[in-house]
């Protein structure tokens, strides 16, 4: 025994293993030797093996202490925690003094959000302890999840007083700095964590989080690389590459790397809006052999020898089926492929690969709203089709003559209940065409309205939006930790006042026009705590935002139909928070749209408001007076997709920015974006006025790309955030700056 001892202390922990079958025979009755050899396998990350020892050692005496605490050791490493939680629940039984099972059981209840069990055994580890580091660090912990940032941040102070070379305390102080925005201090925080321990992945990509909101993209994306290379399928280094990559230079990335890491972010859904991540899909399909050979040569290719090579293009089937692709030349690829595939229907193979890269294409047609116009003899073909679906019994033929007409078309004319049940390769199409449209009619029937929209402009923009609820979409992954209102605004680097008439703890929060509900769910993984209300004038919008809501399970959020005009009748107290994003420049009077949300707010409460810019609306403006001759208010899907098809065949250098516009790319989107039925725009010294009549403090601008920020602040100085004046100055030179909308907030004045 004293050599398994001696060479456990030389660390041969292989060779000590080795050893164990030769030696059990002699030490069968050895505690200690169970719990060496136990603890050998332990130390080489072995802990199956660990824990059979243990429970041998256990098994000759079920009170012997060290090898509960190993055990409850082993299933910790394993993460069975709750098999943890009863070893170490043994050991307090046995010796209520151990101040490492009191430490691991606030561990464990920790982990388990826990948090008052936790807090309860840390403070009993510090009592037999006061000395341990560890639990300083978990404490820390507990303070941070309250919000506490103060008694966190002298909690990991604490536990780095206790052992300053304890990297986790490092790194969450970095973390209590970032969140109180003093990126100097967190940058020097996480950099000290990784000094300790060069493969701290969360310092690295906390390091990148600080890089992107300086504007500093490129040293982000290589702090992100860096995260990466060390775990993979590290979640927050996916997730805020998700948020950056549109705003890099792509000639200095390598597209291979570029790729992995779209892959990566896809397979695991680490992305909120997919439109975001879309852009990058032309860089990399330019670059793709297969896809360049499928585009050079589509006619020449034997269509069930394409559809197959089709489907191997992983990334594009997958991004097919989340939302349009900005791009022409995809347009342009998709569109000939749907052609490719009607005028072979009847070669097409019955098979599953076939299936799926066909659904994958009808799926994005279904997003886009079938926004590519169809040739002449696409439209002969098509009605032909839809004869032969109409006269054909229920066959395998018949499923895929059904799949193909899903590609231009909504399926409503055919009855499909016994196709539903058996048809199980049209499920996911029958699901879209049919079923979600069924589930909206019904929601439509049992929502709440207090508006009849009495209003002339209300009603022809009810009308666009009861033909084009917008957006339609298919995906808002929940990536973020939902963050208290004190702590969001605390990020945005506002200055603000905290005015006790406001519940920041669960704050009750207004979506001023919802749409579609992408934005409801928006501010629900947002928020923490908070209560959603949602108001919008399209029903069909809000059975769509509804039925969404249902899908994801989400409960704390209420859907009404109202107009602003009309919120006087909306029953609910006045909120702490309003967001309406690109609602109020679609009214006839937008300044009394904004008093009327301004009675729904509560003093010092806050507001959050989305405007077009004259800026950057420009182009837009001069567009639409030289190109769309037709009237707005009365325009059918056909005359739609007619309009920017007319638009795509010009194909002259003023056509060259408006097709760079993700909204180009789905029929409502594009109906938005060009020919909405009202409009209006500002500039920041409008803006200025419109606040200051409406008692409205400008708090600032809220941008996706912090490099405008900073550019900002280099010319006239961080003092100058909230000068509308000086926004106005900079964005004359630059008009670009607000290409989406002013997205800024404001607070109530009393």
């Amino acid at each position: 025994m004293d050599n398994l001892i001696k060479l456990y202390q030389q660390g041969e922990f292989n060779q000590i293993i080795s050893l164990y079958p030769k030696l059990e025979r002699q030490f069968y009755k050895s505690i200690q030797f169970y719990n060496l050899i136990g603890s050998s396998y332990f130390s080489l990350s072995d802990f199956s093996n660990a824990i059979k020892c243990f429970e041998k050692a256990i098994n000759l005496n079920s009170n012997e202490l060290i090898s509960i605490l190993n055990l409850g050791s082993a299933y910790y490493e394993l993460k069975h925690y709750e098999k943890s939680k009863k070893y170490f629940h043994n050991v307090i039984k046995i010796e209520p003094n151990s101040d490492y099972a009191n430490y691991m059981l606030g561990n464990i209840y920790f982990l388990d959000r826990s948090i008052e069990k936790s807090e309860y055994f840390l403070n009993q580890c510090l009592q037999k302890n006061p000395k341990n580091s560890h639990a300083y660090n978990i404490l820390g912990l507990i303070f941070d999840f309250r919000n506490d940032l103060d008694q966190a941040e002298a909690c990991f102070q604490k536990s780095l007083t206790l052992s300053n070379n304890n990297f986790d305390a490092l790194n969450n102080l970095g973390n209590i700095f970032l969140k109180k925005n003093n990126l100097d201090l967190a940058r020097e925080y996480y950099q000290k964590a990784i000094n300790i321990n060069p493969q701290l992945c969360g310092a690295y990509s906390n390091l990148g989080l600080i890089c992107s909101r300086n504007g500093n993209f490129y040293e982000s994306y290589q702090f992100y690389i860096k995260a990466l290379k060390i775990n993979g399928v590290h979640r927050d280094s996916l997730i805020n590459l998700s948020q950056i990559l549109s705003f890099l230079d792509f000639s200095v990335i390598n597209i291979n790397e570029l790729e992995m890491i779209i892959t990566r972010i896809l397979d695991l859904k680490l992305y909120s809006k997919s439109k975001y991540i879309a852009p990058l899909l032309p860089m990399i399909l330019e670059k793709n052999k297969l896809f360049l050979e499928l585009e050079e040569n589509i006619q020449n290719y034997e269509i069930n020898k394409f559809l197959n090579s089709f489907l191997q293009l992983n990334n594009f089937c997958k991004f097919l089926k989340l939302c349009p692709i900005p791009s022409l030349r995809i347009e342009n690829f998709l569109k000939n492929t749907r052609e490719k595939i009607l005028m072979n229907k009847d070669a097409i193979n019955y098979s599953s690969d076939n299936f799926s890269a066909i659904e994958s294409i009808s799926i994005n047609f279904f997003i886009s709203e079938f926004v590519i116009e169809e040739s002449d003899l696409e439209r002969k073909n098509i009605k032909l089709l839809k004869e032969e679906i109409k006269n054909k019994v229920q066959n395998k033929e018949l499923e895929i003559k059904i799949l193909i007409l899903s590609l231009y078309c909504k399926l409503e004319f055919i009855d499909y209940n016994n196709l539903i049940k058996s048809s199980h390769f049209l499920s996911n199409i029958f699901k879209l065409h049919i079923e979600d449209s069924q589930k909206e009619d019904e929601i439509k029937k049992n929502l709440i309205s207090y508006s009849s929209i009495e209003d002339l402009v209300s009603q022809n923009v009810k009308k666009q939006y009861e033909q084009n609820p917008y957006p339609r979409w298919q995906s808002y992954e929940f990536i973020h930790e939902k963050k208290p209102l004190i702590q969001i605004l605390n990020e945005l680097s506002i200055k603000f006042h905290i005015d006790q008439n406001i519940n920041f703890v669960s704050p009750q929060v207004l979506i001023a026009g919802c749409g579609t509900g992408q934005h409801a769910i928006e501010s629900y993984s947002r928020y923490l705590n908070a209560k959603i209300t949602c108001i919008d004038l399209s029903l069909s919008s809000l059975a769509y935002a509804n039925r969404k809501i249902i899908e994801k399970n989400i409960k704390n959020i209420d859907f009404f139909h109202c107009d602003i005009l009309e919120i006087k009748n909306l029953p609910c107290d006045n909120f702490d928070v309003i967001e309406s994003s690109g609602v109020i420049h679609h009214m006839q009077n937008p300044e009394h749209g904004l008093n009327n949300l301004i009675s729904k707010l509560k003093n010092g409460g806050f507001i959050k408001l989305g405007l077009y810019s004259k800026y950057a609306r420009e182009e837009i403006r001069d567009f639409r007076k030289k190109f769309i001759k037709n009237d707005f208010n009365n325009l059918s899907k056909d005359d739609l997709k007619k309009i920017r098809n007319d638009l795509i065949k010009r194909n002259d250098f003023e056509m060259k920015n408006i097709f760079r516009w993700s909204d180009f790319f789905s029929l409502s989107e594009f109906r938005d974006l060009l020919v909405h039925v009202q409009e209006h725009q500002f500039d920041c010294i409008e803006l200025k006025k419109l606040l200051s009549d409406n008692n409205l403090n400008f708090l600032g601008f809220e941008f996706r790309n912090t490099n405008i920020i900073n550019n900002f602040k280099s010319i006239y100085g961080s003092e100058s955030l909230t000068n509308l004046e000086k926004w106005h100055d900079f964005e004359s030179r630059n008009k670009n700056t607000f290409s989406g909308m002013y997205q800024f907030w404001c607070q109530k004045i009393k």
